[in-house]
């Protein structure tokens, strides 16, 4: 059992891709999606 994982995607939706990748037979049991703050918005920008 994984307690807390985090996996940086472009959305949840590559998130979990990579996740099912590494992981095929996992259940998630909850899910928290963390938005990028400004400094990184800006940099992905560029």
């Amino acid at each position: 059992m994984v307690d807390n994982l985090l996996i940086h995607g472009r959305d949840e939706v590559d998130a979990e891709r990579k996740l099912r990748q590494m992981y095929p037979h996992c259940k998630v049991l909850q899910c928290t999606v963390h938005k990028p703050g400004k400094s990184a918005e800006l940099a992905a920008a560029r």
